[in-house]
Formats: structure tokens, C-alpha cells, sequence
């Protein structure tokens, strides 16, 4: 694995529309929620973010035959998209509109 494999999944994942719109979007609406309510636990965001990154996986490798994604890259691709969600909660960057 290297770090630029769990980058390229990230990438992958927030340029594809469908990835995005379908999976993405729910996944922050749900934290979102639990953070307001008090419930949030960091480990099963970084499983949520999981979910996400199986499918972009899946569907990289659909796209560009050859290729294949370790485990170790798409717990990494998790657990930064994670991170960066904290980050950007805790900044203020999600509104109130998201339930």
C-alpha cells in the first residue's frame, strides 16, 4: 500500500457524482446528527467512511481494470475522511441544515 493509494480513492470518491450524492452526503448528514445529539463516536465514523470507501473501490477497479486497492488503503482513505470531517464539523463548516 501507499499513501498515494488511499489519496487516489479519496480523489476518486469525491469527484465521482453518484459516490457522492448516494453515499457521502448521508454519511455527514448522519454524524452531523450525532454530533449535535452528543452520540458520536469517532470509530464508527471511521466505519461509516468505510462503506464509502468499499464502494469507491469496487467501482475504481470497474473503471481502471488491473487495479486493485488494499485493505490497508481503504482504511487509511476512512480514517482520513473521518478526520477531516471532525476538522471541518468543528470549524463551524456544517450548518444547521443538515439533520
Amino acid at each position: 500500500m501507499t499513501i498515494g493509494d488511499a489519496n487516489d480513492l479519496k480523489l476518486y470518491i469525491d469527484n465521482d457524482y453518484p459516490l457522492h450524492k448516494s453515499m457521502y452526503e448521508p454519511i455527514i448528514n448522519n454524524l452531523c446528527k450525532h454530533k449535535r445529539r452528543g452520540k458520536y463516536d469517532s470509530d464508527k465514523a471511521v466505519t461509516a467512511f468505510l462503506y464509502l470507501t468499499r464502494a469507491g473501490a469496487k467501482k475504481y477497479a470497474a473503471e481502471f481494470p488491473g487495479t486493485h486497492i488494499t485493505a490497508a488503503a481503504k482504511l487509511e482513505a476512512a480514517t482520513d475522511m473521518r478526520d477531516e470531517f471532525e476538522i471541518e464539523y468543528d470549524l463551524g463548516n456544517y450548518g444547521e441544515e443538515r439533520s
